[in-house]
């Protein structure tokens, strides 16, 4: 019996059942513009068609989860051409970023990237604090390096240290109250001074202590001393010679009379110190005088 046009008209529109296998084709076994269907060994059903002699192909989820054999790419970046993943994402081989490329954390202010020096160095940038939570240490093998004038910060801004602008830069440690050493050995200064209070002084000296003009204490504490420099310009002068810079001492043993051998009528030079607040002279001889 003929077809009616209708019928006619449906046997040419309607598709042709898609043969499942149990076994994933090759271009070999797939005919030009065949379409197969296969049942992976990872149980997944796969989708394949031969077009101009390559064998196309891609998997078929009914769970969500989508599987990508060799490279996920995705073109431009990732602002524009954007890679949404909602949930965890496991990765059991390397993930590569390109040099430039960026990872972004909720907004372009804040990301992840390898520059594009040569060698390359890791950038990290953030909308505001940089913070990292071990459970145990942060272990540096290669040296960190902190560009001048820019400080680490220890609780609050006021504890802290850096290098400054000058050339040769020195160490700036500032503190909120006291800065302690605590050394299981020496505190060792080598070829160099210790500088307490001026900031400038005699380039020549080394291997010095150099003081500053200090400040009296109002007090003395048990078993201490304490040692200074006393600027006495301004107060005038003692029988002609100029009042300087001068030794400053404070100690709990005050000076007492002196007699016989310890009187300066021997004495060839003399010299002003300052002892718990009263000035003395120190009688000199002149070796070989």
């Amino acid at each position: 019996m003929a077809l009616s046009r209708e019928e006619r008209r449906l046997n040419n529109v309607k598709q042709n059942n898609i043969n499942i296998t149990a076994v994933p084709p090759s271009p070999r076994t797939l005919a030009e513009g065949e379409i197969l269907m296969s049942m992976l060994p990872t149980k997944q059903l796969g989708l394949f068609a031969k077009y101009k002699g390559k064998l196309w192909r891609t998997y078929l989820t009914h769970d969500g989860n989508v599987y990508v054999d060799k490279d996920l790419i995705v073109n431009d970046s990732t602002r524009t051409q954007k890679a949404i993943v909602r949930g965890k994402t496991e990765f059991n081989g390397d993930l590569v970023i390109k040099e430039g490329k960026k990872i972004y954390f909720d907004s372009t202010d804040t990301y992840i990237y390898a520059n594009t020096d040569d060698p390359e160095d890791l950038v990290i940038g953030a909308d505001q604090d940089i913070i990292l939570e071990p459970d145990n240490h942060v272990l540096l093998t290669s040296d960190m390096t902190v560009t001048v004038d820019k400080k680490i910060y220890f609780d609050t801004t006021a504890t802290s240290i850096y290098a400054n602008t000058d050339n040769p830069e020195d160490l700036v440690i500032t503190s909120n109250e006291d800065i302690i050493l605590e050394p299981d050995g020496d505190v060792l200064l080598v070829d160099n001074n210790m500088v307490l209070g001026g900031a400038s002084y005699n380039a020549s000296a080394k291997k010095t202590l150099i003081l500053g003009t200090g400040t009296e204490p109002s007090g003395l504490t048990d078993g201490e001393i304490y040692i200074g420099s006393k600027d006495i310009e301004d107060q005038g002068s003692v029988s002609g010679l100029p009042r300087e810079a001068t030794l400053m001492l404070y100690n709990e043993r005050v000076p007492e009379s002196a007699g016989g051998i310890f009187k300066t009528v021997d004495a060839t030079h003399k010299l002003i110190v300052w002892i718990n607040g009263t000035e003395y002279y120190i009688g000199l001889k002149e070796v070989g005088s």
